[in-house]
Protein backbone atom coordinates (compact mmCIF):
# COMPACT_ATOMS: atom_id res chain seq x y z
CA UNK A 1 0.00 0.00 0.00
CA UNK A 2 1.04 3.75 -0.71
CA UNK A 3 0.14 6.86 -0.46
CA UNK A 4 1.02 9.43 -2.47
CA UNK A 5 -0.57 12.79 -4.11
CA UNK A 6 -2.54 12.09 -7.27
CA UNK A 7 -4.03 14.07 -9.84
CA UNK A 8 -7.04 13.49 -11.88
CA UNK A 9 -6.11 13.50 -15.71
CA UNK A 10 -10.00 14.84 -16.16
CA UNK A 11 -9.86 17.82 -14.09
CA UNK A 12 -6.71 18.30 -13.31
CA UNK A 13 -7.14 18.60 -9.30
CA UNK A 14 -5.11 17.12 -6.77
CA UNK A 15 -5.86 14.60 -4.17
CA UNK A 16 -4.50 12.37 -1.63
CA UNK A 17 -5.07 8.67 -2.61
CA UNK A 18 -4.19 5.30 -1.21
CA UNK A 19 -2.82 2.50 -3.28
CA UNK A 20 -3.70 -0.76 -2.78
CA UNK A 21 -2.16 -2.52 -5.81
CA UNK A 22 1.25 -1.72 -4.84
CA UNK A 23 3.40 -4.38 -3.24
CA UNK A 24 5.56 -2.53 -1.30
CA UNK A 25 8.52 -4.09 -3.44
CA UNK A 26 10.60 -1.52 -5.90
CA UNK A 27 9.27 -0.70 -8.73
CA UNK A 28 10.01 -3.05 -11.97
CA UNK A 29 8.67 -3.34 -15.65
CA UNK A 30 9.59 -6.20 -18.14
CA UNK A 31 9.44 -4.70 -21.58
CA UNK A 32 9.53 -6.70 -24.87
CA UNK A 33 10.79 -5.42 -27.99
CA UNK A 34 12.79 -6.55 -31.45
CA UNK A 35 16.24 -5.64 -32.01
CA UNK A 36 15.94 -2.74 -35.41
CA UNK A 37 18.06 -2.75 -38.64
CA UNK A 38 19.16 0.65 -36.94
CA UNK A 39 20.41 -0.94 -33.63
CA UNK A 40 22.74 -2.90 -35.76
CA UNK A 41 25.90 -3.04 -37.44
CA UNK A 42 26.97 -3.72 -41.19
CA UNK A 43 26.44 -7.72 -40.17
CA UNK A 44 23.50 -7.66 -38.35
CA UNK A 45 24.92 -7.84 -35.32
CA UNK A 46 23.04 -5.63 -32.66
CA UNK A 47 25.42 -2.80 -31.23
CA UNK A 48 26.57 -2.20 -27.55
CA UNK A 49 24.42 1.33 -27.59
CA UNK A 50 21.37 -1.02 -28.61
CA UNK A 51 21.50 -1.94 -24.79
CA UNK A 52 21.14 1.42 -23.56
CA UNK A 53 18.24 2.27 -25.72
CA UNK A 54 16.16 -0.80 -24.99
CA UNK A 55 17.38 0.13 -20.77
CA UNK A 56 15.82 4.22 -21.28
CA UNK A 57 13.11 2.47 -23.30
CA UNK A 58 12.14 0.49 -20.39
CA UNK A 59 13.01 3.30 -17.88
CA UNK A 60 10.06 5.44 -20.03
CA UNK A 61 7.44 2.85 -19.52
CA UNK A 62 8.35 2.56 -15.63
CA UNK A 63 7.97 6.46 -15.38
CA UNK A 64 5.13 6.45 -17.13
CA UNK A 65 3.31 3.62 -15.65
CA UNK A 66 3.72 5.68 -11.88
CA UNK A 67 2.73 8.54 -13.55
CA UNK A 68 5.71 10.65 -13.11
CA UNK A 69 7.05 10.71 -16.36
CA UNK A 70 6.38 15.00 -16.72
CA UNK A 71 8.25 15.07 -13.05
CA UNK A 72 11.31 13.30 -14.21
CA UNK A 73 11.76 13.22 -17.76
CA UNK A 74 14.14 16.14 -18.52
CA UNK A 75 15.71 16.28 -15.09
CA UNK A 76 17.43 12.67 -14.69
CA UNK A 77 20.22 12.82 -16.51
CA UNK A 78 22.74 9.75 -16.65
CA UNK A 79 25.68 9.66 -13.84
CA UNK A 80 26.75 6.22 -14.44
CA UNK A 81 25.92 3.29 -16.93
CA UNK A 82 27.25 -0.58 -16.45
CA UNK A 83 26.99 -3.33 -18.80
CA UNK A 84 28.78 -6.61 -18.89
CA UNK A 85 27.69 -8.74 -22.30
CA UNK A 86 27.44 -11.93 -22.58
CA UNK A 87 25.89 -13.25 -26.24
CA UNK A 88 25.11 -11.25 -29.83
CA UNK A 89 21.35 -10.10 -30.89
CA UNK A 90 20.71 -10.26 -34.57
CA UNK A 91 18.50 -7.87 -36.32
CA UNK A 92 14.83 -8.85 -35.49
CA UNK A 93 15.62 -10.94 -32.67
CA UNK A 94 12.98 -10.39 -29.69
CA UNK A 95 14.75 -9.55 -26.12
CA UNK A 96 13.16 -8.91 -22.89
CA UNK A 97 14.64 -5.60 -21.01
CA UNK A 98 14.02 -6.30 -17.20
CA UNK A 99 14.67 -3.19 -15.30
CA UNK A 100 13.88 -2.79 -11.63
CA UNK A 101 14.93 0.26 -9.23
CA UNK A 102 17.75 -0.96 -7.30
CA UNK A 103 18.68 1.93 -4.90
CA UNK A 104 17.21 5.16 -4.58
CA UNK A 105 19.09 7.80 -3.13
CA UNK A 106 18.65 11.74 -1.85
CA UNK A 107 19.26 12.55 -5.13
CA UNK A 108 19.80 9.75 -7.44
CA UNK A 109 18.50 6.37 -8.53
CA UNK A 110 19.82 3.68 -9.51
CA UNK A 111 17.97 0.90 -11.62
CA UNK A 112 19.10 -2.83 -12.47
CA UNK A 113 19.10 -4.17 -15.69
CA UNK A 114 18.81 -7.06 -17.38
CA UNK A 115 18.14 -7.65 -21.26
CA UNK A 116 17.68 -11.33 -22.41
CA UNK A 117 16.98 -13.32 -25.62
CA UNK A 118 15.66 -17.08 -27.18
CA UNK A 119 19.30 -17.72 -25.73
CA UNK A 120 19.34 -16.30 -22.25
CA UNK A 121 20.91 -13.24 -21.00
CA UNK A 122 22.58 -10.77 -23.17
CA UNK A 123 23.54 -7.79 -20.99
CA UNK A 124 23.26 -6.59 -17.42
CA UNK A 125 24.22 -4.29 -15.87
CA UNK A 126 23.50 -0.86 -13.68
CA UNK A 127 21.94 2.63 -15.23
CA UNK A 128 21.84 5.67 -11.86
CA UNK A 129 20.35 8.82 -13.01
CA UNK A 130 20.70 12.33 -10.37
CA UNK A 131 17.41 14.39 -10.29
CA UNK A 132 18.11 18.18 -11.20
CA UNK A 133 16.37 21.24 -10.69
CA UNK A 134 15.65 22.34 -13.69
CA UNK A 135 15.98 26.10 -13.69
CA UNK A 136 19.71 25.08 -12.03
CA UNK A 137 20.57 21.98 -13.21
CA UNK A 138 22.07 21.19 -9.91
CA UNK A 139 21.06 17.91 -7.71
CA UNK A 140 17.80 18.27 -5.79
CA UNK A 141 16.54 15.05 -3.22
CA UNK A 142 13.80 13.06 -4.03
CA UNK A 143 10.29 14.25 -3.21
CA UNK A 144 8.77 11.82 -0.95
CA UNK A 145 5.84 10.71 -3.00
CA UNK A 146 8.15 10.34 -5.86
CA UNK A 147 10.75 8.39 -4.02
CA UNK A 148 7.94 5.65 -2.24
CA UNK A 149 6.60 4.93 -6.12
CA UNK A 150 9.94 4.31 -6.66
CA UNK A 151 11.04 2.43 -3.93
CA UNK A 152 7.40 0.07 -2.97
CA UNK A 153 5.47 0.93 -6.76
CA UNK A 154 6.40 -3.21 -7.45
CA UNK A 155 6.13 -4.73 -10.71
CA UNK A 156 4.02 -2.18 -13.51
CA UNK A 157 2.32 -2.89 -16.74
CA UNK A 158 3.97 -2.27 -20.02
CA UNK A 159 0.92 -1.96 -21.91
CA UNK A 160 -0.07 1.66 -23.03
CA UNK A 161 -2.76 2.63 -21.36
CA UNK A 162 -2.47 1.19 -17.94
CA UNK A 163 -0.73 4.31 -16.64
CA UNK A 164 -1.58 5.27 -13.20
CA UNK A 165 -2.72 8.95 -12.68
CA UNK A 166 -0.05 10.36 -10.48
CA UNK A 167 0.72 14.19 -10.51
CA UNK A 168 3.62 15.70 -10.95
CA UNK A 169 4.86 16.54 -7.52
CA UNK A 170 5.86 20.43 -6.69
Amino acid sequence: MITAQWRCRACGSYFEAVRDDFDGRPASVRLRRRIEWIDTDAAGIFHWTAVCRLAEAAEAVLHTALGIEQFTFGATPRVSVQFDFKRSLRFNDEVETALAVEHVGGTSVRYAITVSGAAGVVAEGHLTACLIARETGTPKPWPEDVRRLLTEGGEQPAEPGSRAAAAPPS
